[in-house]
């Protein structure tokens, strides 16, 4: 496990430090910002809510169980048992870390919670969506792991 911890440090700061990007460090902040999503969301829950009635309004209910579910598994149950160290907040990386955002939780790191509410929800709309995303069901995949 040391081994595995110290390769996960060295990439970090391989990513962080040495290729990090001033394009991305200047956009991820704004994609990682929830209020920029909103009119997406807004727009998928009106789309669904129109063209399906009852069963969307049930099928949005579904996404808010999902992304409950898999935040409930990721904070409560996963991060207890991993324990890894936010690097905002790991002593070892003081002073070496770029932080793009003021806010460094105090919560474990391992598993992100964002990501995995996020993939949990693309899964969820990729499986269940039927015919109202025909050919774009997949774009969800990307949507996650570009906010990730």
């Amino acid at each position: 496990m040391k081994q595995i911890i110290l390769f996960d440090k060295w990439l970090f700061l391989k990513l962080n430090a040495e290729y990090r990007n001033q394009l991305f460090d200047f956009i991820m902040p704004f994609i990682r910002n929830p209020y920029v999503w909103a009119p997406l969301y807004i727009f998928i829950i009106a789309l669904v809510w129109l063209n399906c009635g009852k069963k969307g309004t049930w099928w949005i209910i579904y996404i808010f169980i999902t992304a409950g579910f898999t935040d409930l598994i990721s904070s409560q149950i996963i991060k207890p048992m991993v324990g890894r160290v936010r690097p905002c907040n790991d002593p070892e990386l003081l002073g070496k870390v770029n932080l793009l955002a003021a806010y460094c939780g105090a919560n474990g790191s391992f598993t992100s919670s964002h990501a995995a509410n996020h993939f949990g929800i693309a899964a969820f709309i990729f499986f269940t969506a039927g015919s109202l995303f025909v050919g774009y069901r997949w774009l969800f995949f990307i949507w996650a792991a570009v906010i990730c």
